[in-house]
């Protein structure tokens, strides 16, 4: 204490030099507990102060949060903001939880995700046992939101494969890119879809090594272009519906010279081919130069696949040959 809470005194009564009376104590004590109660205000004030900064903080957040451009994007730009980050291959790990990550930031994303077809066109089932049960319920989801627009996707598997086929025929109109390595009786369900192939452009098979059976698919399909298949076909006798093939790949099988030229002759519309070449053997070519429009050929194999280029000319080459 000090002689400015004293003014009536001359010296600190706090002084050794003083006797100190009760008053003085009792001043003492009420000056230190009004102190200590200023600073338990001040320091209450202080907390309030903290938690209302800290509430502001998450307010300003917010506020930034809710105020983001993207939060004004049309319906139809965001949705063709998520269509550009749809997976360029959808055989990698993760690809369909990348289609799917959209529609689990927000509700709103969630609400543009699932009504924009576009984002569910595209499938690839690896089926075993253990995953029927979750393809299968992926297969019925995302044709149900893909809306009319063609589908796209490549099923693997053997005898499982069958219930997720059936949802996939349902809405064989709207096949487009399809790739299928299923057992022969499994392929042989698609007979039942003669006519309704309108949309189909490319198909991938593995199962199956008859022509006959491309040529019902062709016949069905009047825009399939591409055809990739992975056993060996014997290419004696193609009839008509080969024409209207620009690509085709045979490089999975082993053929030999009088094989490819065989092909050519009978698909003079061929615009791109791979094919494997591992025999010499050219079976009534021997005497045999032609002509064709091919624009790309791929040849892998032996020595034996340069004898091809004995037999052909190939004015429209403009992508080198690639012999491996």
């Amino acid at each position: 204490m000090t002689t400015e809470q004293f003014p009536h005194r001359s010296a600190d009564p706090l002084s050794p030099n003083h006797i100190c009376s009760l008053s003085v104590e009792a001043l003492v004590r009420n000056a230190y507990w009004q102190t200590h109660s200023n600073i338990s205000r001040l320091d209450a004030k202080i907390d309030e102060l903290l938690l209302q900064r800290r509430s502001l903080r998450i307010d300003r957040h917010l506020l930034s949060t809710l105020l983001s451009p993207v939060r004004f994007l049309p319906p139809e730009l965001l949705g063709e903001i998520f269509r550009y980050c749809l997976p360029q291959d959808y055989d990698e790990s993760g690809a369909h939880k990348a289609v799917m990550l959209p529609s689990h930031v927000c509700k709103r994303w969630r609400d543009v995700a699932l009504s924009t077809p576009a984002l569910w066109t595209n499938m690839v089932l690896h089926v075993t046992d253990k995953t029927l049960e979750s393809q299968t319920a992926l297969v019925t989801d995302w044709v149900s939101r893909s809306g009319n627009l063609p589908l796209s996707f490549t099923l693997r598997g053997r005898e499982n494969v069958l219930p997720i086929m059936a949802v996939l025929f349902q809405h064989c109109a709207r096949w487009q890119h399809i790739n299928l390595s299923v057992p022969l009786e499994t392929l042989q369900c698609l007979e039942a879809a003669n006519g309704r192939l309108q949309r189909l452009e490319t198909l991938g098979i593995d199962g199956c090594n008859s022509p006959s059976w491309v040529e019902q698919i062709l016949e069905s399909a009047p825009r399939l272009r591409k055809v990739s298949v992975s056993r060996k076909f014997l290419w004696n006798g193609l009839n008509d519906s080969w024409a209207q093939l620009t690509e085709l790949d045979a490089s999975c099988a082993s053929y030999s010279v009088g094989d490819c030229l065989t092909l050519l002759q009978a698909v003079g519309s061929l615009q791109m081919l791979r094919v494997s070449v591992n025999s010499e053997v050219v079976e009534g070519h021997l005497r045999l130069v032609f002509s064709h429009p091919l624009v790309s050929l791929d040849v892998c194999g032996t020595g034996a696949r340069w004898m091809l280029f004995d037999h052909i000319t190939l004015p429209n080459i403009h992508d080198s040959v690639s012999a491996r």
